[in-house]
């Protein structure tokens, strides 16, 4: 549902992978989908579990998501 709202407003979801199904992790809004907007929600999802370190990514073609994932989480690979 990519901009499908009247509101300039976008939805991101971190899913992970459980012993069961996938789990939304966590989400976040921001208004602009720009490198900085994106950096700033994952530096705080990053804070709240210092040791986690996903190893993949799964993203639409959007440069300024995996340029964020893949300096915000070294060693990380965004595929879309």
């Amino acid at each position: 549902m990519y901009k499908t709202s009247r509101y300039a407003l976008t939805l991101f979801f971190v899913c992970v992978k459980t012993n069961v199904n996938y789990c939304t992790a966590a989400s976040f809004i921001v208004q602009s989908e720009d490198t900085h907007s994106i950096s700033e929600a994952l530096q705080i999802i990053k804070h709240w579990n210092p040791e986690w370190q996903p190893n993949n990514w799964m993203v639409d073609f959007c440069k300024a998501e995996i340029n964020v994932l893949e300096t915000t989480f070294p060693g990380t690979h965004a595929v879309n």
